[in-house]
């Protein structure tokens, strides 16, 4: 499957945004601005190929292939940011008014800032049919004959290649289309058939791991900013309509962006608050483990896996008990162990023992999660039963829970011999700072019997070729 900011065209498929002008003026330039991985050509309109070049401004004519192991991100136009993914050839045939990539194979992904594009049709041409964009984030995906487009924010117009604009149907975000028909809500359309949870769950999470890429500077600050407004509705979406993808999405997403694992989680613990179909603590653990794991995943210390579990547990915890603050303990207690959990699976997955960065970990989860609890009472008004009074009444509970937490949580990812005296001093340390009083480290009880936590599943795109049908 394939999935775009802004929209993801895999081939066969006409993307084209902010529809207002027929093919005219100049050929026109595009500059790639990163490449991650190495590999990458380019292939000069006179037929000659040399290495792809950061910062280097390619003329429209020009064939950019990444390999089985590059990633590159072109500035197609002022607004127009297109991933290129692993083994993709995309041609550059952009004028002045209609910035296009032709997509012969692979994956494209990209990312629209409308104001920086007005005036101008961005396009990712192939074969059958057009998905243009009225809002910035979309997916689409070819599998044969049958072509899937899901709206992440915004609405999208699909229609017929050829076909003038305003004649297709129109998905809003959190809809699916299955071949240009009826758009239905995601959760409807699992439960009807017409696409599977595994498509959406893949979908979704490529689409997030290219927003949270972007929103990580990978494309400039000016890219960033807009992707991290993007970065936060995406997640929504996905806690509205497949809250069962969470954890996938936020592991996939800190993975492949670890600085944005903390942005991810509180995206994820705000939506389901403002969402009353939604549990929040279930949504807290579930983005904890992902976003922690997936983070980790790319470390190589204990002290690092432990930032990754302090910095995840205490946005998680904080977003959540400003939300419940009623339920600030059991709050800590969940997201203490979610995070003390998936980053030590993470740090496992990287080449790390369990057991030599367990205490370390769960030190730190215990203290975000403390911290970000108790900092999510006080900031909560007093008429939903917060404030500074508040926090200080909690904080003493809210260090025993997250101690208690993180110990389990390390111990059910495969640590042995968890310090729980230097767990407690963690928590005692996080609530202390987030509550503004002083609390001692809790007594805290031996982990029980490890009940094993399975790993989340993060998904990265396919890098299969894939060839445009004829």
């Amino acid at each position: 499957m394939n999935v775009s900011i802004g929209f993801w065209a895999r081939l066969g498929l006409l993307v084209s945004a902010v529809s207002v002008f027929s093919v005219s003026g100049l050929a026109q330039t595009a500059k790639i601005l990163k490449i991650k991985g190495e590999g990458a050509t380019v292939v000069l309109p006179d037929g000659s190929t040399e290495p792809a070049v950061e910062n280097k401004a390619y003329p429209s004519g020009s064939t950019v292939k990444t390999g089985a192991r590059a990633e590159i991100f072109l500035e197609a136009a002022s607004g127009a940011i297109a991933t290129i993914k692993q083994n993709s050839d995309v041609k550059i045939e952009s004028t002045a008014t209609e910035p296009t990539l032709f997509l012969s194979r692979g994956n494209l992904v990209s990312q629209l800032d409308k104001n920086k594009l007005a005036g101008k049709e961005y396009k990712v041409r192939t074969a059958s049919g057009v998905a243009a964009a009225k809002g910035t984030t979309y997916t689409v995906t070819v599998a044969g004959t049958t072509y899937n487009v899901i709206t992440m924010n915004g609405a999208v117009e699909v229609r017929a290649a050829g076909s003038p604009v305003g004649s297709g149907i129109v998905i809003g975000a959190g809809g699916v289309s299955v071949n240009g028909g009826t758009p239905q809500p995601l959760a409807q359309a699992v439960a009807s058939g017409a696409i599977t949870q595994a498509q959406v769950t893949e979908a979704a999470s490529i689409a997030v791991a290219a927003v949270a890429v972007v929103a990580s500077g990978a494309a400039g600050a000016d890219a960033a900013a807009t992707a991290s407004v993007e970065l936060s509705a995406a997640v929504a979406v996905v806690v509205k309509e497949a809250p069962t993808a969470v954890a996938a999405v936020a592991a996939s997403a800190a993975a492949a962006a670890p600085t944005q694992a903390a942005a991810v989680v509180t995206a994820a613990v705000t939506a389901a608050a403002t969402n009353p179909a939604a549990n929040v603590t279930s949504v807290a653990q579930a983005a904890t483990q992902g976003a922690a794991q997936g983070a980790a995943s790319t470390t190589t210390t204990a002290q690092a896996a432990a930032s990754v579990a302090r910095e995840v547990a205490a946005a998680a915890a904080q977003a959540a008990a400003t939300a419940a603050p009623a339920q600030a303990a059991a709050i800590a207690t969940t997201v203490s162990q979610a995070a003390a959990a998936g980053a030590t699976i993470g740090a496992v997955s990287a080449g790390q023992n369990a057991t030599a960065v367990g205490t370390t970990v769960a030190t730190s989860a215990a203290q975000g999660a403390a911290s970000g609890a108790t900092a999510g009472v006080a900031a909560a008004p007093a008429s939903a039963g917060g404030g500074a009074a508040a926090a200080a009444n909690v904080a003493n509970s809210v260090a025993t829970s997250a101690a208690t937490g993180a110990s389990q949580g390390a111990t059910n990812a495969g640590a042995t011999n968890v310090t729980t005296s230097t767990v407690a001093t963690g928590a005692a340390t996080g609530a202390s700072t987030g509550s503004g009083t002083t609390v001692a480290p809790p007594t805290v009880a031996p982990p029980t019997p490890p009940a094993p936590v399975a790993p989340v599943t993060p998904v990265t795109p396919p890098t299969t070729p894939i060839v445009s049908p004829n």
